[in-house]
């Protein structure tokens, strides 16, 4: 596989294969709202049905609500936010953030209601060289900490978060917290533990809870996003398959 950045870990296929697979729905539009490309939650979310207010009754798709919505993204404006509550329960809360190139980047996460259901593959459009290069900016300025794994127990790639949070350089195993995300994505990427799976992950300082999921044959990804509480998670010795 051709590394299109030595310093990243992964190759463009595996950059690829991640943002396709995120837990968290990711696209982007043109300024004019027209979408030019989708991962597979984005997709997924993008058909819902979903309501601006409880006094809306009719709804639309939330891809047609999406598209409205970065149209009407003043152009002196950097960032915006939005809230829709899907048909059947749970809702979708939306980031926008302008790029360069008159392009938008949409960061659909889901509630948990929704993030739990199951969803196909339709085959979306394969990234672009010029897209690959702005989706591998978002995840690694993402807010929440991302990983990779391979099935041998080796970290090749984690985002600014991420090394924040673990406390780490992207290949530096030593600490004990990145030998256990090491170890629990290991049983992930070789299918020995079902995905996805949320675990609770003991930081220096606080707890948050992480969120395991196949990337791709042989590979897991990892998401850490803020503080976890105690029972919504089991632990890492009741789940952790030694």
């Amino acid at each position: 596989m051709r590394k299109a950045n030595q310093m990243r870990g992964l190759s463009d296929i595996e950059l690829a294969a991640l943002v396709e697979s995120l837990p968290d729905g990711l696209a982007l539009a043109d300024d004019r709202g027209e979408q030019l490309w989708a991962n597979r939650r984005a997709r997924q979310l993008a058909a819902m049905r979903a309501t601006t207010s409880p006094a809306d009754r009719a709804g639309a798709e939330l891809g047609l609500l999406m598209s409205r919505f970065v149209a009407a993204l003043p152009p002196f404006r950097g960032e915006e936010h939005a809230r829709w509550s899907l048909e059947g329960g749970g809702a979708v809360e939306v980031t926008l953030r302008r790029l360069w190139a008159s392009q938008v980047a949409l960061r659909l996460v889901p509630s948990r209601q929704v993030a739990s259901s199951q969803y196909g593959d339709d085959g979306g459009a394969p990234l672009s060289p010029c897209q690959l290069i702005l989706v591998e900016r978002l995840v690694e300025e993402a807010a929440v900490g991302l990983v990779v794994a391979d099935d041998g127990g080796h970290i090749g790639w984690m985002n600014r978060q991420a090394q924040r949070l673990l406390g780490g350089a992207p290949r530096r195993l030593g600490g004990g917290v990145e030998r256990r995300v090491a170890r629990a994505a290991r049983h992930v990427a070789s299918g020995r533990l079902p995905a996805p799976i949320r675990m609770q992950v003991e930081l220096p300082t606080r707890v948050v809870e992480a969120l395991f999921w196949s990337v791709a044959p042989g590979l897991a990804g990892v998401s850490f996003d803020g503080e976890a509480e105690e029972a919504r998670a089991p632990s890492w010795r009741d789940r952790l398959i030694a």
